[in-house]
């Protein structure tokens, strides 16, 4: 299952809606894109190189997604030295 087939369990009911969605330029297909705007989210997503329309994005929101996935990095390096036998 790709990622992409997750975005819809970002606007349960039971979430807090987000007001934005920072992505890859993997998830910016156009439906992708659409549902985020229906729910009322701003995409954060850069268009692909070779996009015929490129679709501007907020550079500065962007660059914060690397700070998310460095940190999710640095849990999971954690986590994998705290486990049984790696001690």
């Amino acid at each position: 299952m790709h990622d992409s087939q997750a975005i819809p369990a970002l606007f349960e009911p039971d979430l807090n809606a987000p007001l934005a969605v920072v992505a890859d330029k993997a998830y910016g297909s156009k439906a992708i894109r659409q549902q985020i705007a229906d729910e009322g989210a701003l995409a954060v997503i850069p268009s692909k190189s070779n996009a015929k329309t490129p679709i501007p994005h907020d550079p500065n929101l962007y660059a914060m997604r690397n700070v998310v996935e460095r940190f999710f990095c640095t849990l999971s390096m954690i986590a994998s030295n705290h486990l049984p036998g790696n001690e």
